[in-house]
């Protein structure tokens, strides 16, 4: 009984252990809304930056009410995989090009495939992997 109790807590606690500081955003965020997004020009409810462009970013989805220090490599904290993935949509799928709610990968990263797992009708969207 005494492995249940350190369980159920860890359990409990797991969401908020995974969830991101957003203060780490707040250097890099003019507003949380009112610019262009990034991974879909025709959408206006993006975060708007401070500082100079060359050294911050725009978020991709689902961060994309934020911005953070720029990377060519990483995505923002909070986007799933951001280890391989910019944004979880925006992006044509590789199995269907007609479709552009795949996710944007980062260099050496591959969309991963459609389904309820990790394709665009995942709870956290399309995201990106490697090998």
């Amino acid at each position: 009984m005494r492995l249940v109790s350190p369980l159920l807590f860890l359990l409990l606690a797991l969401p908020l252990l995974l969830a991101v500081n957003t203060a780490i955003f707040k250097r890099y965020t003019k507003a949380g809304t009112g610019c262009p997004c990034w991974f879909d020009i025709r959408r206006k409810d993006c975060a708007c930056c401070k500082g100079q462009l060359k050294k911050v970013m725009q978020c991709g989805w689902p961060m994309h009410h934020y911005c953070y220090k720029k990377s060519d490599r990483f995505g923002c904290p909070g986007i799933p995989n951001n280890k391989y993935t910019f944004s979880t949509r925006g992006y044509p799928c590789f199995f269907d090009h007609d479709r552009k709610d795949c996710a944007w990968c980062s260099p050496g990263g591959y969309q991963c495939g459609p389904g309820q797992k990790a394709g665009p009708e995942a709870k956290d969207g399309n995201r990106c992997q490697t090998g």
